[in-house]
């Protein structure tokens, strides 16, 4: 059958029309459950393009029982599908946010498959760029491969200008995604600089989505955190409230999505000497032996609670801890050698306090400053 149904839920391919998105939103779990019964995957493939995270995380079991209708024929055909069919059983498993270890894992298989053959010179397919180019970027990621990583972000996104040369007119494929990706990529390779123009991006592509603000939401949390560690409350206070001004974030997305800033919110109350709200942080967002990727930040935080309290011997016995609790399987051996040198600079970044204007702010141990405008493309 002919993808006539996502008209009939004012959505075509990317991009919600005539009528109100949250409005055809609402109405998914009756869609998903037709496109299963009339097996129209192209619609399927449709609808998730335009709702991806938000669909799996509000609608798990009608996503899951759509999906499992679908031939494994379907999947080579349309491979974006495959994306979907992880999402959903992920959101089924850890409604509360929690448990990521498992996609993560999955999500990195699925990449290291796609990275023998993705070529982004070739793709004519900007929703096939960002996801399996995403996809193969967050595996290089948790390789340690960052400049690879870096690289192939910088080839899709140039293809995606090809593609798309006048921006404002097509609207970017899962909004902010890339962007995103790009950003965590120079976060965890200590290049933090260009990791706060990335997320500036990603918060820009992703500000006016009513649904899809996955992305610009994170962005804008990671960049509180970012700010948060050099001490510059005013750039926290900023990127914080841009968060909250995103709508509410469902139970499956709620945690990973907000981690960063509720790092920000400790380190803020760090500089309180608020031990009550420091330790409320770190009862949420534990002490950096859970699988996130911004465990490095999470550490760097706890050990900071611990040193500022007093308790120097709790500090080197949980750093221990954690260096034995990241899988290399997820983390690469590489990789979790780069996020030691990434928590150094994290530590090393909160001895360098403000001496004037943002651009004096710099890391002890980079020479570029941390542009702390919000506006984007800023170069104070």
């Amino acid at each position: 059958m002919a993808s006539a149904g996502i008209e009939q839920v004012s959505i075509s391919s990317r991009v919600a029309v005539a009528g109100a998105p949250m409005a055809a939103f609402a109405e998914a779990p009756v869609v998903l459950r037709r496109f299963a019964a009339e097996r129209d995957w192209a619609g399927l493939e449709a609808l998730y393009d335009r709702y991806w995270i938000a669909l799996a995380a509000e609608y798990p079991e009608e996503l899951a029982a759509a999906v499992s209708e679908m031939p494994v024929s379907v999947l080579h055909e349309r491979p974006r599908l495959l994306f979907a069919a992880l999402a959903a059983r992920q959101a089924l498993a850890c409604r509360n946010g929690e448990q990521l270890y498992p996609y993560l894992r999955q999500y990195q298989d699925i990449g290291a498959r796609l990275a023998n053959e993705f070529d982004p010179a070739s793709e004519s397919s900007a929703d096939n760029l960002v996801v399996f180019g995403s996809a193969v970027l967050t595996w290089l990621r948790l390789q340690g491969r960052f400049a690879e990583g870096e690289s192939l972000g910088s080839r899709v996104s140039d293809r995606l200008a090809e593609l798309s040369p006048v921006r404002g007119v097509e609207p970017v494929p899962r909004p902010g995604w890339l962007a995103l990706q790009r950003a965590l990529t120079r976060t965890m390779s200590g290049d933090f600089p260009g990791a706060a123009e990335q997320y500036r991006v990603a918060h820009e592509q992703a500000r006016t989505e009513d649904v899809a603000f996955y992305a610009g939401a994170r962005a804008a949390a990671n960049l509180a955190m970012l700010f948060a560690q050099l001490g510059h409350h005013g750039a926290v206070h900023h990127w914080l409230g841009q968060l909250r001004s995103y709508p509410p974030l469902g139970p499956g997305t709620r945690f990973i999505v907000g981690e960063g800033g509720r790092i920000a919110e400790g380190w803020q109350a760090l500089d309180r000497y608020d031990r009550a709200a420091v330790d409320a942080v770190l009862d949420e967002i534990g002490d950096g032996t859970r699988q996130t990727e911004l465990w490095p930040f999470v550490t760097a935080l706890s050990v900071a609670r611990a040193l500022h309290f007093g308790d120097p011997v709790v500090a080197l016995e949980s750093l221990e801890t954690i260096r034995l609790s990241h899988d290399p399987g997820v983390t690469g051996r590489v990789s979790r050698r780069r996020c030691w040198n990434v928590l150094a600079r994290i530590c090393c970044s909160r001895a360098a306090r403000p001496t004037g204007h943002c651009g004096s702010w710099r890391t002890a141990v980079r020479t570029r400053p941390i542009c702390c405008c919000p506006r984007p493309g800023c170069g104070c």
